[in-house]
């Protein structure tokens, strides 16, 4: 693994407030439960399908939310994909017979946390076949892309193989989902694969995050170059600087063969997280490693490159906006040097956050998520129709990003009418939490999988219940999933108790040995 060169700021390129006035749309789909959108793609016949999870609809406490759109985003059809347990969906590929696989992962019960799964639809939503991928322990799905032969790719995490604590799993499969071969990438530290991007059909670029085997940081961007065969052609980690938290969200292919990788760079003992960019070749050199900060959070989860060379990227920020987090719709340019960025909030007066872009056929800027805000900007109608809904925002085209506060805000909320959901008796506890190694001889990790926009600390007690730390704040990783570094340090030998909790006030217990 190599160290990560330099950082470059980004600049706010210069708003053109003579702009012609235009319209940006916004659009929410849900029910009166939780729904949220973690990716959106453009499909062949010029409209989009997004691929979320729901507790309004389905079969169980959760299940996949798919819903179909054309160009406008009129609803075409939606369903809910999933059995009687809990099943959370975090991607979707296009296929090549017109119809579409899904991914994310399955409760399977309080022994053996959870599992992978795929499931394969017709063109309507209709499911072909579901298969499931794991070991023992805790198994998830983040990202899915088809392969010429008609196959799947898969990355996302495993701790059933590999080194145990959390390892990049990547499963290769035939057009009927049954296995190829798999792979457990990492380290002796925690590893995640958040997002896989296929070239050439021979290639499968990995991005993540890592604590293992870090050169600068203490968290870095985790980069992976493996072949058809799965054999791992590159492995290295990108980080901004000692005592920095840098994450990779997602990665997508640009011009000349290169790639770019979002996410978020956070410097220990500031308050801020700041969203980065990576330009790599196609050999995974890195090009450029851009990063902007502001005092307040800020994210990246996901960039592409539009037809003009540019970029955008959807994300959160809770600087410019009306509520806790806004939707903020990112246009990036280029130049020799510099990344240049201007990033309108869209949102209301809740909690709005990005999870993913698209580009359309006609150039259309399309940015999803999720919202629970009960109105929008100052003198717009109510967003959500439930607690959280899916959450869209379309621009006619890129150049319209950048004069947003010259825009016209049309609003349109689409209530789904999908059977409501039933009701579930293998759902997870509210919060699953996994600590490794435990026993723990040097140090360990917290890990907890979470809901998206939620935040998460950790208290830490002696078996007499003297508080040895108080309300440390847990990294988020992408996902849903947040972790805690727990050095041994001075911590006598003996039983520990946690207590990780929510804003909500949602909690978990549990017993650390330290040796």
């Amino acid at each position: 693994m190599k160290k990560a060169i330099g950082i470059l700021f980004l600049f706010v390129i210069t708003i053109n407030l003579f702009a012609q006035s235009d319209t940006v749309y916004e659009y929410s789909f849900g029910g009166i439960q939780n729904d949220n959108c973690n990716q959106i793609r453009t499909t062949s016949d010029g409209g989009y399908i997004m691929v979320g999870t729901t507790n309004s609809f389905g079969h169980g406490a959760n299940d996949f939310y798919v819903i179909k759109v054309d160009s406008l985003f009129h609803h075409q059809w939606s369903t809910a994909l999933g059995g009687p347990s809990s099943d959370e969906g975090y991607s979707v590929t296009p296929t090549l017979d017109k119809g579409y696989a899904f991914v994310g992962y399955s409760y399977v019960n309080s022994t053996n946390g959870y599992d992978v799964l795929m499931i394969k639809t017709d063109s309507k939503g209709n499911v072909q076949w579901q298969k499931t991928y794991g070991g023992s322990d805790w198994d998830f799905g983040y990202s899915i892309q088809q392969t010429l032969d008609s196959g799947y790719v898969i990355c996302g995490q495993t701790y059933s193989y590999g080194s145990g604590n959390g390892d990049v799993y990547v499963i290769r499969t035939d057009k009927l989902g049954d296995t190829l071969w798999t792979k457990a990438i990492g380290g002796t530290g925690y590893d995640i694969g958040n997002a896989v991007h296929v070239v050439n059909d021979s290639l499968y670029y990995i991005a993540g995050t890592t604590t293992s085997g870090l050169s600068v940081g203490d968290t870095n961007i985790y980069f992976i170059k493996i072949n058809n065969n799965g054999l791992i052609e590159k492995d290295t980690t990108f980080g901004a600087s000692a005592q920095s938290i840098n994450v990779g969200h997602s990665i997508e292919g640009a011009l000349n063969n290169g790639l770019i990788i979002s996410g978020y760079a956070n410097i220990r003992n500031r308050s801020y997280s700041s969203p980065l960019f990576i330009m790599l070749d196609s050999s995974g050199k890195m090009q450029k490693f851009d990063s902007i900060y502001y005092p307040g959070e800020e994210y990246s989860n996901d960039a592409m490159q539009c037809p003009d060379r540019t970029f955008i990227s959807a994300g959160a920020s809770n600087i410019p906006g009306y509520g806790e987090f806004d939707l903020i719709a990112m246009r990036l340019y280029q130049p020799p040097l510099y990344f240049w960025w201007a990033a309108p909030s869209e949102g209301g007066k809740g909690e709005d956050i990005g999870t993913s872009c698209a580009i359309s056929k006609n150039s259309n800027a399309v940015f999803a998520g999720c919202s629970n805000s009960t109105d929008s900007s100052v003198g717009f109608p109510k967003l959500s129709i439930g607690l959280y809904d899916v959450f869209v925002c379309r621009f006619k085209n890129c150049d319209s990003i950048i004069q947003d506060n010259k825009l016209y805000h049309k609003i349109t909320r689409f209530q789904d009418t999908l059977p409501p959901l039933a009701i579930d008796e293998q759902a997870p506890p509210t919060l699953m939490v996994k600590v490794f190694p435990n026993p723990v001889a040097t140090d360990a990790t917290i890990v907890v999988q979470g809901e998206l926009a939620d935040k998460y600390w950790v208290n830490l007690y002696d078996m007499n219940g003297k508080s040895i730390m108080e309300g440390k704040e847990m990294t988020k990783l992408g996902h849903g999933q947040v972790i805690f570094h727990l050095v041994k340090g001075n911590l006598q030998s003996g039983i520990y108790l946690f207590k990780v909790f929510d804003k909500n006030n949602n909690s978990a217990n549990g017993k650390i040995i330290i040796e």
